[in-house]
C-alpha cells in the first residue's frame, strides 16, 4: 500500500482553528469551494486495499501566508453483507500547489475500523497556509484494508462513500488565526492511569478581537496489536511490548485558558464539552478513532485578564490498554470572526 506522507509543520502562534458542524465563529466564513461528486467509484474494495482520492476543490490565494479552512465528512457505510467483521477506513486531507503532484502534500489523517453493517461519519478539519499567492488544491483521500481477514468471500469486503460526504475550503481566514500541529514529532504512548496535555497551542488574540472559534482533535489507537501502531517518524511499532486483548477507555476534553496579563496564572478556563470531559471505549474491533472537540470562547476583561491563551486537548487514559496519540491526525486551532 502506498505510504501517506505527514504533513509538514504548521506550527506557529497565528496560524488557524477549526469548525465541526455549526461553530458559530466558523459561521462569519463563506464556503468558497466545495465538492461532493465523487472523482472516482465510491466503492472501496478492502479485499484489494484500495486507495484513492475521491473529491477535489482548487482556489486562488492572492496574499503570502493566507490561509484557508478545509473541512471535510467522510461517512462510510459498511455492507451487512461483509464476510470479515469490519474493514479499515483511512482518510487524509491533502492539500498544495495545482501543479505540483499529489504525493508531495501535506496532509492531515486518521483511522477508524467500522463494523459489518455500520455507517460512521468522520468530520476532519484542517487550516491549510499558502506559502505564496497562487493555485492551490486540496483533496480527501481514502484508503482501506481488511484488519482481521475472515477467509470467507473476500470480494465481499467492501465499504461505500455516502452522499453525506463532502469536501469544502472555506474564503480567507482571519490573519490572527492560530493552529498548532506537528506531525514530523514521534507520536507517543499513553499508559493507563496517565494524563496528557496535547498540542498546546499559546495564542495571542487581537485587541479587535472579542469573540473566536477553538478546536481540538485527537487521533488514538489502543494498543490490542502491534498493527496500526507504526510511526511514519520512527518508522517503530510503538504498541510492541504494550498489547493487551482488551480496548482503552479515555477521557477527553478541551481546554481553553486565558492566561492573566502578569502571567500569574489563569483568569479564566472553559471546557469542551465540559468540565468533566468525553469518555470513550476504543474496544479491539475499532481500534483506531479520531475525537472532534470545539467551542465559542468569549474573552474576558478586567480582573487582571489578559489576550494570550493557552488551548490544548487534554487526554486521560482512564482504564484498559495503553493508548498511542497519534501526531499526524492531534491538532488544535483557534478562529476569529473575520
Amino acid at each position: 500500500m502506498r505510504k501517506i506522507r505527514a504533513l509538514s509543520v504548521v506550527t506557529c502562534s497565528l496560524l488557524v482553528l477549526g469548525s465541526a458542524p455549526a461553530q458559530p465563529a466558523m459561521a462569519d466564513y463563506a464556503t468558497e469551494a466545495h465538492d461532493k461528486f465523487a472523482g472516482r467509484s465510491r466503492t472501496y474494495l478492502a479485499y484489494q486495499d484500495d486507495t484513492g482520492s475521491i473529491f477535489e476543490v482548487r482556489f486562488t490565494t492572492t496574499q503570502p501566508g493566507e490561509q484557508r479552512r478545509v473541512r471535510a465528512a467522510v461517512e462510510v457505510i459498511v455492507p451487512r453483507s461483509i464476510s470479515d467483521e469490519m474493514v479499515v477506513a483511512r482518510h487524509a486531507i491533502r492539500c498544495g500547489p495545482a501543479d505540483v503532484d499529489a504525493d508531495q502534500y501535506e496532509q492531515l489523517y486518521g483511522v477508524r475500523n467500522v463494523l459489518r453493517g455500520q455507517t460512521y461519519t468522520q468530520k476532519p478539519r484542517y487550516t491549510f497556509t499558502a506559502p505564496q499567492p497562487g493555485q492551490y488544491r486540496c483533496l480527501l483521500w481514502l484508503g482501506t484494508g481488511r484488519p482481521r481477514p475472515s477467509g470467507k468471500k473476500s470480494s465481499s469486503n467492501v465499504f461505500k462513500v455516502g452522499w453525506k460526504s463532502y469536501l469544502q475550503v472555506t474564503e480567507p481566514l482571519h490573519p490572527a488565526s492560530g493552529q498548532h500541529f506537528t506531525p514530523e514529532k514521534p507520536s507517543h504512548l499513553l499508559l493507563r492511569g496517565k494524563s496528557s496535555d496535547e498540542n498546546v497551542l499559546t495564542w495571542t488574540a487581537p485587541a479587535s478581537v472579542s469573540r473566536f472559534s477553538a478546536s481540538g482533535d485527537a487521533y488514538i489507537t489502543t494498543c490490542t496489536s502491534v498493527g496500526g501502531s507504526l510511526d511514519p517518524v520512527t518508522n517503530q511499532h510503538l504498541c510492541t511490548g504494550h498489547t493487551k486483548i482488551y480496548g482503552s477507555t479515555v477521557n477527553t476534553k478541551l481546554v481553553v485558558g486565558q492566561l492573566r496579563a502578569d502571567g500569574s496564572g489563569y483568569c479564566a478556563l472553559h471546557y469542551y464539552p465540559s468540565k468533566t470531559g468525553r469518555k470513550t471505549n476504543i474496544i479491539r474491533d475499532i481500534h483506531h478513532v479520531v475525537l472532534f472537540h470545539s467551542g465559542a470562547v468569549a474573552m474576558k476583561t478586567g480582573n487582571g485578564c489578559g489576550r494570550t491563551f493557552r488551548i490544548k486537548v487534554l487526554i486521560k487514559n482512564v482504564s484498559g490498554s495503553t493508548a498511542l496519540i497519534h501526531r499526524q491526525g492531534t491538532i488544535t486551532a483557534a478562529i476569529p470572526a473575520k
